[in-house]
């Protein structure tokens, strides 16, 4: 089993860590990086395959893909989106490094086709386009609410407060 990539990708990850750690730790994709650092850790302390199965299987079926997500937030949100481009490219590198490891993981097969049973629920009443006719009418205009909340306005606009010489220095 040969790590050498898998260790220099870990020593980034634990150099992004250690960097970000006081500014990020609150946030909620901290979470999903910390558990990834954790979980490398282990897999590089064990020597056994039999029980690096597990661990690759946690990785591969969850914290990788929740680590994905989490950091294509980091992208969307554009506050750190070099942090959240270089975290994506080093989980595309661990990535790859844990499919060249070679343990072999047994995966649930994936349903492809959803069966759709006819039932005989009542799905509700067809309603015409005449009715919804009727219906609209009977809904009050926009335009008439609006003028209400106008008038209200400019009641409250009349009373004014007293100023004082304060006031005309600062605003």
């Amino acid at each position: 089993m040969d790590t050498t990539e898998l260790q220099h990708e870990f020593s980034l990850l634990r150099i992004l860590y250690h960097r970000n750690k006081n500014q990020h730790r609150v946030t909620t994709w901290w979470k999903w990086l910390n558990s990834l650092k954790r979980t490398l850790t282990k897999v590089l302390c064990l020597p056994d395959r039999l029980r690096l199965q597990p661990l690759v299987k946690k990785l591969k079926l969850h914290i990788i893909p929740g680590c994905y997500r989490a950091f294509n937030n980091i992208i969307s949100l554009g506050q750190f989106v070099t942090l959240g481009l270089v975290l994506l490219g080093l989980l595309a590198r661990i990535n790859k490094c844990i499919d060249g490891l070679g343990v072999v993981y047994e995966t649930k097969p994936v349903v492809s086709k959803l069966e759709i049973v006819p039932t005989d629920d009542d799905l509700g009443q067809v309603i015409e386009t005449e009715e919804l006719d009727v219906v609209a009418a009977k809904v009050v205009p926009i335009e008439h609410r609006t003028q209400r909340k106008g008038r209200d306005k400019e009641k409250k606009n009349k009373k004014k407060k007293k100023r004082s010489a304060i006031d005309d220095i600062f605003g």
